[in-house]
């Protein structure tokens, strides 16, 4: 079927997985694999989690048409089936990545600028600060309203950390955590959270939140999303964090980096428990008629309605266990099953110990980011942009520019746009239109993407 695959289909890429290297030495000696050594690319006895990050740098290309087993189901029946859902989670954590990227580059790109200048202290202060403290990652989801009186108790006995809307529930049941963090660019659900909150808890944020959240009066903590490279350029010894589809994915890797054990996780629902978005407490919760639900079954064994941005939280959650393996624990009571994390309860766990975490974070807090080096690094990558429009406008194509400095950010700036051209580039070939034409067509607006995303850039960042 593979040398079929490539007499049918003479012009694309076919990628060939065996998953078995014994079956693949035989067929050698009774086979000549010459055209398909020649013609395709081989992956032999790949580690299954190997071959779907593979896989998901194929399938997520305007280009992929496919995956095909076929008999390699039947033998392989665990592995085969192990992939292609892999492949589905990716594909739909994919989407809601490029959708997400696709409606706020903008805004992600002007409040990083901005918030660079604003004073803060380096997060890197509290890495491995909190080693074998318990760490809670506390959501904001409706089953939260039952563990309320638990995490009254616990204040003092764990690094408790609130996710994004969640402090706004702690704070009006009278607890402090001990930080919260923030990403989310909305100046309204976001900034004007933070904004207004009336408590003394220390803000960790990463460059791309709303600006209005650093009106807060309280101590700020600046981190990096590991997506973040304006920020990374402009300040190179932020702490990296891994960036996912919910804030609550960040704060899981930053209480491991933190050295925080055990981990434990509540308010994540990731549904909507009794048809709520939200605990109580807070003002935003989400018309259920706007919701693309689907129906699956939670860890009470209940029938729950959940939407693909949840599914993309749980699936980034149980990549991130697999491949880190930190000691983390599932205490939300209502809540869809994460794979590879363990249902427990807060009973199961003693909490005998008090820790004076105000002053681990008092002692950490000095030391404030300079600004004025991250206002020459911006005049610096602004000339650099200049220098760069004026060669593509002079040479009127693309050529090679991996040499500037603020390459990346152009790059990371134009890719989604670029992206969706490639689908509609493939869309007209598949519609008859003339090959060169379309790809023509698609090179010229890739330049002019380019052109325009320097000339924005260079308007951020003066």
């Amino acid at each position: 079927h593979v040398e079929k695959l490539i007499d049918t289909y003479p012009d694309k890429h076919v990628v060939v997985i065996e998953p078995d290297k014994r079956v693949f030495g035989h067929s050698l000696n009774i086979k000549c694999f010459e055209k398909i050594i020649s013609k395709c690319q081989l992956w032999i006895d790949e580690d299954v989690n190997i071959v779907k990050a593979k896989v998901h740098e194929l399938v997520t290309h305007p280009l992929a048409r496919g995956i095909e087993l076929l008999p390699y189901y039947l033998l392989y029946e665990e592995y085969c089936r192990e992939l292609l859902m892999g492949c589905q989670k990716m594909l739909n954590d994919w989407a809601v990545m490029v959708n997400t990227k696709r409606c706020l580059v903008d805004k992600w790109y002007i409040n990083r600028v901005e918030n660079a200048k604003k004073q803060s202290v380096n997060a890197k202060e509290l890495i491995e600060k909190f080693k074998d403290i318990p760490g809670i990652l506390v959501g904001a989801g409706p089953s939260l309203q039952g563990q309320i009186e638990t995490l009254k108790k616990l204040q003092g006995k764990a690094v408790i950390i609130a996710a994004s809307t969640a402090i706004e529930i702690l704070v009006s049941n009278n607890i402090e955590p001990t930080f919260m963090v923030a990403i989310d660019q909305d100046p309204i659900t976001s900034g004007g959270l933070h904004e207004n909150l009336k408590a003394d808890v220390p803000l960790i944020f990463d460059g791309q939140v709303a600006q209005n959240s650093l009106n807060y009066n309280g101590k700020k903590f600046q981190m990096l999303l590991n997506v973040n490279r304006y920020t990374n350029m402009v300040i190179p010894d932020l702490p990296m964090f891994e960036s996912g589809p919910s804030v609550g994915n960040v704060v899981l890797d930053m209480l491991h980096k933190f050295g925080c054990n055990p981990i434990l996780i509540c308010g994540f629902d990731m549904s909507y428990t009794d048809g709520k978005l939200y605990c109580d407490g807070t003002k935003f919760n989400q018309d259920m008629s706007q919701v693309q639900s689907m129906r699956m079954v939670n860890n009470k064994n209940e029938t729950c309605t959940t939407e693909p941005s949840f599914l993309s939280m749980k699936h980034w959650f149980e990549e991130y266990v697999n491949r880190v393996k930190p000691c983390v624990f599932n205490c939300t009571e209502r809540g869809l099953v994460i794979e590879g994390i363990e249902n427990k309860s807060f009973d199961d766990f003693t909490f005998d110990k008090e820790y004076d975490l105000k002053k681990i974070i008092n002692d950490c807090y000095k030391d404030f980011i300079d600004v004025e080096s991250i206002k020459k690094v911006n005049a610096e990558l602004a000339e650099d942009l200049n220098k760069m429009k004026e060669l593509l406008v002079g040479s009127k194509q693309l050529v090679p520019l991996n040499y500037f400095k603020s390459w990346p950010l152009v790059d990371e700036y134009s890719s989604t746009l670029i992206y969706l051209e490639e689908i509609r580039c493939e869309e007209k070939i598949k519609k008859g239109t003339a090959k060169e034409q379309a790809i023509k067509e698609f090179q010229d607006k890739r330049y002019n993407i380019i052109l325009s995303n320097i000339d924005k850039l260079i308007e951020i960042l003066k």
